[in-house]
């Protein structure tokens, strides 16, 4: 008889611990102690470095978005744009553009001191500096420069779901 699958992911938490040697609980555990935000990240730990099956890992990381935040990523390069974007950011030294989605509270744990230009789509964000707090709301765009001076942290408030164009230099 097939399995629908609620029934089938009900079937592989069941049956992690013999599988793999780990509960749901102890697979939710090892992705907090990693500090991985990227669902493409947390994928490539559980089926390259703890030897996780495909499904087995889908399952996981769709329980561990239940329980923590995750920042969903994708990255542009530049050099494999269309001409206009490349002409339209003529000046400007970026060579990536990653689209950023957030779901719920999200604070940064380490401190980034990275060059940005940043661009809300939607929702909003503060920006944690060393002396103070910045906030940004839909529309508004800002850049940081590169440097420990400028180190920074993406804070978001609980229950509200955040689009972002971070422009940066790979």
């Amino acid at each position: 008889m097939a399995l629908y699958p609620k029934q089938m992911s009900q079937a592989i938490i069941r049956n992690l611990p013999e599988k793999t040697g780990a509960s749901l609980d102890d697979w939710l555990d090892i992705l907090e102690a990693e500090n991985l935000n990227e669902k493409s990240d947390i994928i490539h730990f559980l089926k390259n470095e703890k030897k996780l099956g495909h499904f087995q890992a889908k399952v996981v990381l769709e329980e561990f978005k239940n329980h923590f935040s995750l920042i969903e990523s994708e990255t542009i390069l530049l050099e494999q744009s269309k001409p206009r974007l490349k002409d339209a950011l003529l000046g400007f030294d970026f060579n990536k553009i990653r689209i950023v989605r957030v779901k719920g509270s999200f604070e940064e744990k380490d401190w980034c001191s990275k060059n940005h230009f940043v661009y809300v789509v939607k929702g909003q964000i503060k920006i944690k500096f060393d002396s103070h707090i910045k906030s940004f709301t839909e529309g508004n765009s800002f850049s940081i420069t590169k440097g420990e001076f400028s180190k920074h942290k993406l804070m978001i408030a609980d229950k509200v779901n955040v689009e972002l164009l971070v422009f940066e230099k790979e």
